[in-house]
């Protein structure tokens, strides 16, 4: 790979001119705290410069029992209904009876904003030489200018270690830094103070029996001076500035107030050397795991020299950029890394960013795809601890889940639907009309922890944590599933999420008995189950009951048109273009479909997929991405860098955060880029360690180092001529490996080769744990 300094270069958003707007400034988070980095210099007509602040834990709540009293016998007739073909009188009463009171989930909030006055910066100075960007090698933003000939610089970061936000001010003139600053949290700001001569805070409460919060800024000077007036901090002709944000909440029976304080005195000794050297150590720590290069037409010199935004507009105009591409991976990276760690709530639809008190969304877990998509990338990616927060989530929606499950359906276990909010409240969400009535929610996301297993094959972890959790699945499904007259389990009153069919009238519906991605979702569960007893050896009643269901839950079956059937009727959809593909689950990120084993539905699932496109589908960021996992699985690198190149044309911000129609920002569409680019260029779902098996013609070259595949195995890659070079494979765990590359290749160990046995295009091989293997490429034009 490039050196460290070219590579940092290569790792960089960077732009010449301050942001203007909250998807323009540049992020910084440390899982808990998250910061927006403007940026700003010259005064406006209130501040110069602003942080924005947020953190994971500040959520309105208004403590209520939200599920509906008429539940559980709605669902009763809604589903007798639906059965015998009333599908409209189904969907007027599940609506009405089912529904959460009050129907919408209360929203992630904004801690506030740090606003700056800086004296001696106003529209009539001179300004020149700019710059502001995020190093995402080491997770600091830093802003650069010269001011009536006196260069200033910034670099502010969220450090993990310290658990707060540390903000560095510096001019190359002595005395040069004269500001004033304060907390705000603008229209709802509560109670505002100085604690000390160097500390001030806000503190307040998101509703009446909401979440408490407090934030804290101070400050440390040197040279000249600085202290606190009214509820500002403020320096006077200063040398260097340090500034220390801390935030907390009373989400977990904290006082924040004493928490911000105590973060702030254990860190008052400290110079501002050994927070930035910590804070890079840790940083760099989970960054560095992987390195990515793709070469391309254009020299990358020269592209690199133009800031981040003018390169967007490039691809927009159709030009090639895969060097883009690369770093959109790693700003994925990056923003899981700042938004999800470990002890934190996990990421939600923006991250951990958000400035709106009404967000899109509620800024909530939408869990019918979104939350989901957030941590494709967390176990292919090296970022397995980041994963975490998702897993201890789960946990707390299990508690809501089993009083859902109880008074919505009179069943055992655990159930959620389409949304979650900061508290894990898995009653049904009331809107819209396409999303509210899906009960497979928690068992999708509980299939993340089945992944975990996959990758780390940790025994412990798999019996203490992951098997109990698949028991209650199953204790759920074995109460709730219903036989039809052919003897088939179906799940229902459901939907196929966020999309409607119409009936043979021409009236549209959403509600339906066993939609296909439940009945996917499900044979992923109970195989799930199935092989999670086997390995550790258990013939328990889940065992019984799993085998059982399994076979007759409704597996995927192919219309007259010869595509994968969304419903068991082969109805029409209502938006053929409709930006979810809920229906090829199976396909990504299921397992059930694929394209060597089950070529005849890969088929089917392939004419469904073209057909959705063909009328819109790919329309929002996150949808794209989806689509590129999909190609990926197809083996179809060209079309799957199609959907990629559609989100980098359409669907990002001048920072690169991901976008939604109309012009809103989701994070959901950089985590699943991020997914789709390691799809493409490693996949070992089927038990093997295929390489490069969906390359695009726009990567030609390149090198990837650091990917982790299934079963324990860390991977690197090179190509070149758009084919293998070579591969090497370390062995985290000392499991049997097979590799397929494609081509014929051969295994060497320590330069000597080693004999594994063929099968097909497969090479499979023993390993030993903390063992090194080379994948070469037998290939004579390589």
């Amino acid at each position: 790979m490039t050196d460290p300094a070219e590579q940092a270069h290569r790792l960089r958003l960077w732009y010449t001119r301050p942001a203007g707007s909250f998807t323009e400034a540049l992020p910084i988070g440390n899982g808990r705290l998250g910061g927006m980095v403007y940026g700003g210099v010259v005064h406006n007509t209130k501040f110069n410069d602003r942080i924005g602040l947020n953190i994971d834990t500040l959520w309105w709540r208004s403590e209520c029992d939200r599920h509906n009293p008429d539940a559980l016998q709605g669902f009763r007739e809604g589903r007798r209904l639906l059965m015998a073909g009333r599908v409209k009188e189904a969907e007027h009463l599940v609506k009405m009876t089912m529904t959460s009171c009050p129907k919408e989930q209360p929203p992630y909030l904004p801690l506030g904003q740090l606003n700056f006055v800086f004296e001696n910066h106003y529209y009539n100075s001179q300004l020149s030489e700019y710059t502001r960007e995020l190093n995402l090698t080491t997770g600091i933003a830093q802003v650069s200018y010269v001011l009536d000939k006196v260069r200033y610089r910034r670099e502010i970061f969220a450090s993990t270690p310290a658990g707060l936000i540390v903000a560095r001010y510096t001019a190359d003139t002595p005395g040069a830094l004269s500001f004033y600053a304060d907390l705000v949290r603008r229209p709802f700001s509560g109670p505002s103070s100085r604690t000390d001569g160097r500390t001030i805070q806000l503190t307040g409460a998101a509703g009446p029996a909401g979440v408490r919060y407090a934030s804290q800024a101070r400050i440390f000077a040197e040279g000249g001076a600085c202290g606190t007036c009214g509820d500002f901090i403020y320096a006077k002709q200063a040398d260097a500035v340090t500034i220390l944000l801390a935030g907390h909440t009373d989400y977990y029976g904290d006082d924040p107030t004493l928490r911000c304080a105590q973060d702030l005195d254990a860190v008052e000794s400290q110079s501002y050397e050994v927070l930035r050297n910590a804070h890079i150590e840790d940083h760099a720590g989970l960054m560095s795991r992987v390195a990515i290069e793709f070469a391309g037409t254009e020299p990358a010199t020269e592209l690199l020299s133009l800031p981040t935004d003018e390169r967007l507009q490039r691809i927009v105009k159709g030009r090639e950029d895969p060097g883009f591409a690369a770093l959109l991976f790693q700003y994925g990276r990056y923003l899981l890394m700042a938004s999800s760690r470990p002890g934190t709530l996990p990421a939600n639809l923006q991250g951990i960013w958000n400035e709106s008190y009404a967000p899109p969304w509620e800024s909530k877990y939408t869990i019918n795809i979104n939350t989901e998509m957030n941590y494709w990338l967390a176990e292919v990616g090296n970022l397995a601890e980041c994963h975490e927060p998702l897993f201890d989530f789960i946990d707390k929606m299990i508690i809501n889940g089993r009083q859902t499950a109880r008074k919505t359906y009179g069943c055992r276990g655990f159930v959620a639907h389409n949304n979650l909010d900061g508290f894990a409240d898995t009653a049904i969400v009331g809107e819209p009309d396409g999303a509210f009535m899906w009960p497979l929610g928690a068992t999708w996301l509980t299939l993340h922890l089945w992944e975990r297993w996959k990758f780390s094959l940790d025994r412990q972890f798999l019996e203490n944590r992951v098997y109990p959790i698949l028991q209650e699945c199953i204790a759920f499904f074995a109460d709730y599933l219903v036989e039809d007259d052919n003897g088939q389990l179906l799940t229902g009153p459901s939907l196929s999420p966020e999309i409607s069919y119409l009936l043979p009238d021409a009236a549209p519906a959403g509600i339906c008995m066993a939609p296909a991605m439940d009945c996917q979702i499900l044979h992923e569960l109970l195989a799930a189950l199935l092989e999670a007893a086997s390995v550790l050896d258990k013939k328990d009643e889940y065992v019984t009951r799993a085998a059982a269901i399994k076979e007759k839950v409704p597996g995927p079956r192919i219309g007259a048109h010869g595509r994968l059937l969304e419903w068991q009727q082969d109805h029409l959809e209502r938006e053929i273009g409709h930006r979810h593909v809920s229906h090829l689950f199976a396909l990504y990120p299921g397992t059930t479909i694929d394209l060597a084993a089950t070529p005849e539905l890969a088929a089917a699932a392939r004419q469904s997929l073209e057909r959705r496109i063909a009328h819109g589908s790919g329309g929002t960021g996150w949808s794209a991405v989806w689509i590129a996992c999909i190609w990926a699985r197809l083996q179809e690198g060209d079309l799957a860098h199609e959907q990629l190149a559609s989100l980098m044309r359409s669907w990002l911000f001048p920072n690169l955060f991901g976008g939604h129609p109309p012009g809103l920002f989701q994070i959901d569409g950089n985590f699943g880029a991020t997914a789709a680019i390691v799809e493409m260029l490693l996949q070992s779902h089927r038990g093997c360690i295929w390489l490069l098996p969906a390359l695009p013609a726009a990567w030609p070259s390149g090198r990837v180092a650091g990917l982790r595949a299934r079963g324990g195995f860390e991977v690197d890659i090179e190509w070149s001529k758009s084919r293998l070079k070579s591969a090497r494979i370390r062995s985290l765990l000392g499991q049997p490996c097979t590799v397929c590359a494609g081509s014929p290749v051969e295994i060497r160990q320590a330069g000597v080769r080693l004999d594994g046995e063929r099968l097909g295009a497969n090479l499979s091989f023993p390993t030993e744990s903390g063992a090194v293997y080379d994948v070469i490429s037998l290939d004579r034009d390589q």
